[in-house]
């Protein structure tokens, strides 16, 4: 297996469990906490490191801080990048000049 499939796994993998954690963390708490379900909760109360609010907090804090981190990076590569070299246009002419001499001399053979 190559290098990328092994990232795109990690990643799905990563994914996939943080989508069962946020679930876990918002919606099973809830529903969870009412007296029918006591029993599953208190067996389940050691997932429950985050309230439902701080669980969302912590997501809206996340994505605002990749969203920040790529215009940062964006940023950061204008800065440092050096500026492309200027295009010379009477260059450009003379060499297809000579390109279009070449082949009409290679047509007259």
């Amino acid at each position: 297996m190559n290098k990328e499939k092994i990232y795109g796994l990690i990643i799905l993998l990563f994914g996939l469990i943080g989508m069962i954690w946020f679930t876990i963390l918002t919606l099973v708490q809830k529903f969870l906490a009412g007296d029918q379900f006591s029993q599953i909760y208190d067996m389940l109360k050691p997932l429950f490191i985050l309230s439902p609010e701080d669980a969302v907090m912590l997501s809206v804090w996340v994505a605002t801080m990749m969203v920040l981190f790529i215009i940062f990076w964006i940023g950061f590569t204008m800065f440092t990048t050096p500026p492309p070299e200027p295009i010379d246009f009477d260059e450009l002419e003379l060499e297809e000049e000579s390109e279009s001499e070449a082949e009409e001399e290679k047509k007259e053979e």
